[in-house]
C-alpha cells in the first residue's frame, strides 16, 4: 500500500510540474481524513505525517467526509497547497480561530484544471517571499471558484517582506479574495494579476506595493477600499480585459493604463488617491459611473482621485460618463495623446462629459472627438471656468455620422505657459461653442472634407474675443458653394475674418450669426472680414427695414477701424447669399431691405467696381420669392440686401402706353 500511494503522488507530482517546483513536488502528502478534521492530525494523511514547510499538501478526493478542516487556532507552515480533479468541495482552516498558513518562498496556493467543486482556504496566510495563487479551471459562469477568506470572517493575506518579491495571480478561472491584503513590516510586495479569469477583492487593501494586470480577457473587480501607495497598472491588449472599482482607492498611489491597454476600466466610486492616472493605451475606455461631486476642504475628488490624469497614448484613450452627466476636477495634461470620448452600449442615453479643471497641451497637435450622439463634451464650468492652455493646435472632431456633437468650452483658453502657441479647429462634423473671452494667440479654423464632414465654430463669448487674438478661418476642402467649415455665434472676434479662402483647394465656407446659426438671428462682430468666392452667407431675417441685428435679423459688423474686403468676387466668382425668411420677414409683396453687413471702417469693394450696385457680384439660394428680385447695394459702410417687386409684363405695358398718350395729348389741344 506504502508503494501503492507513492506511486500515485508520482503521477500527481508530472501532472503538475507547470504550476509547482521539482523540489516541492518531491515531497507531497494527501490528505484522507480517515480520523477526524484536523490538520494536525497525523493520520489523516496518506503518509502519516502533517505536511510542513518544504512539502506539499495534496486534496484529491473525498476526504471521508471531513472536508471543513481546522489547523487547531495555531499557524502552520506549508510549502505549497494544491486541489486536484476528485477533490471534494473543502475549507480549509478558519481565520477567527487564529488559524493561519505560513508559506514557504515561492510557495504556492492552486486549483489544478480538472477540479469541479468550489474550494476556499479560511485561513489567514503569509507568506516567506514569492507566492502564487492559481486557479486553473475553466473560466465560466458555472465554473468552480477558489475563495481566498470566509465571506462572513475574513481574515488576513499578508504579503512577503523579503525585498522584491512578487504576489502573482494566476490561471483562467474565478478567484474570489475575502482576506484583506496587507504588507509585513510595511515592506512593499508587488501583485501580478496574469489571470485571464475572473479576480474578485472583497477585502480592503492596504498593500503598497505596485499591482500590474496584465491577463488578457481578465475580470478584475475591486469592492473594497485599496489606500496603499503603489500604483495600479492595467497593461493587457484585449478589448475584453474589464477592470471594475467599485470602492474608494486612496492613499498616494496611481493609476496607470499602458500602452498596450484596449479594455475597459469602470469606476464607480470616489477615490482620493493623489499620484494621479497616466492614459497610455491605444482604445482604452474608461468609464465614468460617479463624478467629482465629493469635496473635503479645498479637494474635490472623484473617479480618479484628486491627481493629475496624464494622456500620453498616440491613439485615443477615451473617458465614457455612464448613468448621468459626469464632471472630472483633475488637472488634465495631454503629452503626445488623443483623446476621445464615445457613447457606451452599456448606456445608450447621451450623457454629457465636464471637465472642469484646468487643461494643458503640448506642443504637439492634439485630436479630441466626441461621439456622443445628442450630448456633449465641455471643458469648464460655466459658473466657475478655469483655464485651457494650448501649446498647439487642438482639432475637434466627431466620427458620428449625422454630426451635430457638441464641444463646448466655458474655459479661457490660453497660450501654454511652458511653451507653444495654441489653436483651435474644428472638423468631422463636429460643433465647437467658445463662450470665454479667450487669450491665445494661434488661429482659429472651422474646416472639413466632403467625404467625413464640415466644423461649426460658434463664439458666444460676452467680453474680450472668443477667439483670442488670431485669425479665423472658415473653409472647405476642395468644396463648392457652402461646403465647408461655418462660423457662427453672436459673441466677439478681434482677428481677421477669411471666409472661402482663395488659395487653392481650401474654397468653401459659410457665415451664420445668431447663438446657434440657422433659425436663431443675431450679431456677430469681427475684426476684419474678408468675403471670397464659394463662400456663403447663411442669412435669417425676420423684420425688414429699421430692425438690424439684435437677434431679430442676422448682422455681421465691426464697430472700430475693421473694414469689410471684397476684392477678390468677380461677376462669375461670386458670393452666395442664403436667404432664410423666418415668420415675419417673408420678402413677398411690399419692398423691404435688410442691412447684412455694417462695418465702421468701411467697405472695400471688389476690383474695378464703381457705383453702388453690387447685385453682380452675388449669387442668391434659399428661399426667395421669385417675383421679386433680390438686389445688393452698396450703402456708405453698410451692405444692403434689398426685396423689389418687379411688375408683371402687361403692367409694364400699359404703364408705357400711359406715359406716350400723356405726352400727346397736350399737342393735340395746342394744334385743336
Amino acid at each position: 500500500m506504502q508503494l501503492s500511494r507513492l506511486s500515485s503522488r508520482a503521477i500527481f507530482a508530472a501532472a503538475t510540474l507547470a504550476v509547482a517546483s521539482p523540489s516541492v513536488l518531491a515531497q507531497t502528502a494527501t490528505w484522507n481524513g480517515t480520523v477526524d478534521s484536523n490538520w494536525t492530525t497525523q493520520g489523516n494523511w496518506d503518509t502519516n505525517s502533517v505536511p510542513v514547510s518544504g512539502q506539499t499538501a495534496l486534496f484529491n478526493n473525498a476526504g471521508n467526509g471531513n472536508t471543513t478542516i481546522s489547523l487547531s487556532g495555531a499557524a502552520q507552515p506549508i510549502g505549497s497547497i494544491f486541489f486536484d480533479a476528485a477533490a471534494a468541495p473543502y475549507v480549509l482552516g478558519n481565520s477567527p480561530a487564529g488559524d493561519v498558513f505560513n508559506f514557504d518562498a515561492a510557495g504556492q496556493l492552486a486549483m489544478n484544471s480538472g477540479v469541479t467543486a468550489n474550494e476556499e482556504v479560511g485561513a489567514s496566510i503569509t507568506n516567506a517571499g514569492a507566492f502564487t495563487v492559481t486557479n486553473s479551471t475553466t473560466n465560466s459562469p458555472t465554473s468552480p471558484i477558489l475563495t481566498i477568506g470566509d465571506s462572513a470572517s475574513p481574515g488576513t493575506l499578508t504579503l512577503s517582506s523579503a525585498a522584491g518579491q512578487t504576489f502573482t495571480i494566476a490561471g483562467p478561472g474565478r478567484i474570489v479574495f475575502n482576506h484583506a491584503i496587507q504588507d509585513s513590516s510595511g515592506v512593499p510586495t508587488a501583485m501580478a494579476i496574469t489571470s485571464t479569469g475572473s479576480v474578485i477583492f472583497n477585502g480592503a487593501i492596504t498593500s503598497n506595493g505596485n499591482t500590474t494586470i496584465s491577463g488578457a480577457g481578465a475580470k478584475v473587480m475591486y469592492n473594497a477600499t485599496a489606500t496603499g501607495s503603489g500604483t495600479l497598472s492595467i497593461t493587457p491588449a484585449s478589448a475584453s480585459t474589464v477592470v471594475t472599482i467599485n470602492a474608494a482607492r486612496g492613499g498616494t498611489g496611481g493609476l496607470d493604463l499602458g500602452g498596450t491597454y484596449t479594455g475597459s476600466l469602470l469606476l464607480n466610486a470616489q477615490s482620493t488617491y493623489s499620484a494621479g492616472t497616466t492614459l497610455n493605451g491605444p482604445a482604452a475606455q474608461v468609464q465614468l459611473l460617479v463624478d467629482s461631486t465629493s469635496v473635503s476642504g479645498n479637494i474635490v475628488s472623484g473617479p480618479l482621485g484628486t491627481g493629475t490624469i496624464n494622456f500620453i497614448g498616440s491613439t485615443p484613450s477615451k473617458l465614457v460618463p455612464i448613468g448621468g452627466d459626469r464632471t472630472l476636477a483633475n488637472p488634465i495634461f495631454w503629452t503626445n495623446g488623443m483623446f476621445a470620448e464615445t457613447n457606451a452600449t452599456a448606456d445608450p442615453t447621451p450623457r454629457s462629459l465636464t471637465l472642469s479643471g484646468p487643461i494643458f497641451f503640448g506642443t504637439t497637435g492634439r485630436t479630441s472627438t466626441n461621439n456622443i450622439v445628442g450630448a456633449s463634451l465641455i471643458f469648464g464650468d460655466p459658473n466657475n471656468p478655469s483655464t485651457m492652455n494650448l501649446g498647439a493646435s487642438m482639432t475637434f472632431s466627431t466620427n458620428v455620422a449625422n454630426g451635430g456633437q457638441s464641444t463646448i468650452i466655458n474655459d479661457v483658453v490660453k497660450n501654454n505657459p511652458a511653451g507653444g502657441t495654441g489653436a483651435l479647429a474644428a472638423q468631422n462634423r463636429c460643433v465647437l461653442i467658445l463662450n470665454a473671452a479667450n487669450l491665445y494667440t494661434g488661429t482659429t479654423t472651422a474646416t472639413g472634407t466632403a467625404a467625413n464632414g464640415y466644423g461649426t465654430i460658434f463664439v458666444n463669448n460676452t467680453t474680450g474675443s472668443g477667439t483670442g487674438t488670431g485669425a479665423v478661418t472658415i473653409r472647405g476642402v476642395n468644396a463648392g458653394v457652402g461646403l465647408g467649415g461655418t462660423l457662427g455665434g453672436s459673441g466677439t472676434i478681434s482677428g481677421t475674418v477669411n471666409v472661402s479662402p482663395t488659395a487653392s483647394g481650401q474654397q468653401g465656407g459659410n457665415l451664420s450669426p445668431g447663438s446657434s446659426g440657422v433659425n436663431s438671428p443675431g450679431t456677430l462682430t469681427t475684426g476684419q472680414m474678408t468675403w471670397n468666392p464659394v463662400g456663403r452667407y447663411i442669412f435669417d431675417y425676420n423684420a425688414s427695414n429699421n430692425a438690424t441685428g439684435g437677434g431679430v435679423n442676422d448682422l455681421v459688423r465691426n464697430t472700430g477701424t475693421g473694414k469689410l474686403v471684397l476684392t477678390t468676387l468677380t461677376t462669375s466668382a461670386k458670393f452666395d447669399l442664403n436667404l432664410n425668411p423666418l415668420p415675419t420677414g417673408s420678402p413677398t409683396g411690399t419692398p423691404a431691405t435688410y442691412v447684412i453687413a455694417s462695418y465702421a471702417g468701411g467697405v472695400t469693394p471688389p476690383t474695378g467696381f464703381s457705383g453702388t450696385d453690387l447685385t453682380p457680384y452675388f449669387s442668391f439660394s434659399g428661399i426667395y420669392d421669385t417675383s421679386v428680385a433680390p438686389t445688393v447695394t452698396l450703402n456708405g459702410n453698410d451692405i444692403d440686401i434689398n426685396f423689389v417687386p418687379v411688375p408683371e409684363p402687361t403692367t409694364l405695358l400699359l404703364a408705357s402706353l400711359g406715359a406716350i398718350g400723356l405726352a400727346i395729348r397736350p399737342r393735340r389741344r395746342r394744334f385743336a
